[in-house]
């Protein structure tokens, strides 16, 4: 009876602890004031460029990648490339699209704020389809009225540290089964490096040996021979 008892108490308190979980991470999404009070679902901008007449006057929370800003004299005027939003309604940082929209705003946009490429999510009310041109191409754009909207601000790339390694990523190091590399090898896998082939170094050419020229035979003076000098008689011998 009590492992029963402590059975259930424990499902009870994990219940309870998965429960505070989702109510933490549900607590920590924060959606920017100036976009918090549009709908949680909108149909996106190809159901409306689809059918217009049935979207008219429904509120959206859309958000993009600005294209282009023009401002008016009463209005400005933001071309946008959609894109899907995540829970804190920023767009996500995706290829994924549903087609373009306008946004009119009653403000004045700075145009080196609001330049191509800076994402930004507006919430407003559907005012129907107006067709333009994308180049030759005739092209519907869904527009929305904007009541709230917010720049977000850029994206920071963050940096590498080739040097750094988590101490916690192996829960078995130093006794793992896996060898550690130095740098540049990384673990878990190593990547062995092929051998660079080696220039094989060419003889250098030989050179044609040029033939000597045959020198012609001079001919050889002959001296007289030297008269040698007469030896004196000794005059021991001329005593005798």
């Amino acid at each position: 009876m009590s492992q029963h008892r402590a059975t259930s108490a424990w499902k009870g308190t994990a219940a309870a602890l998965l429960l505070a979980g989702l109510m933490l991470l549900t607590g920590c999404v924060s959606i920017p004031e100036p976009v918090r009070e549009g709908p949680q679902q909108s149909p996106d901008p190809a159901q409306v460029r689809a059918a217009p007449e049935h979207y008219t006057g429904m509120s959206v929370r859309w958000g993009g990648v600005i294209v282009a800003v023009e401002n008016g004299p009463e209005l400005s005027e933001l071309e946008v490339v959609s894109r899907p939003l995540s829970d804190d309604s920023r767009p996500l940082d995706t290829d994924q699209t549903s087609g373009r929209f306008l946004v009119r705003i009653n403000d004045f946009l700075d145009p080196m704020d609001y330049v191509p490429g800076r994402e930004i999510t507006v919430v407003g009310v559907l005012d129907g389809v107006e067709p333009r041109n994308i180049g030759a191409h005739r092209y519907a754009y869904p527009v929305v009225k904007a009541t709230g909207y917010y720049l977000w601000p850029l994206r920071l790339t963050p940096a590498y540290d080739p040097y750094f390694y988590a101490p916690f990523y192996d829960p078995w190091y130093p006794f793992g089964p896996y060898y550690y590399y130095p740098y540049p090898y990384y673990y878990p896998y190593y990547y062995p490096q092929q051998p660079v082939p080696r220039p094989r170094l060419q003889p250098p050419p030989r050179t044609q040996s040029v033939p000597r020229t045959q020198s012609v035979p001079q001919p050889r003076l002959r001296l007289p021979p030297q008269s040698q000098p007469r030896a004196r008689p000794s005059p021991l011998k001329e005593r005798r």
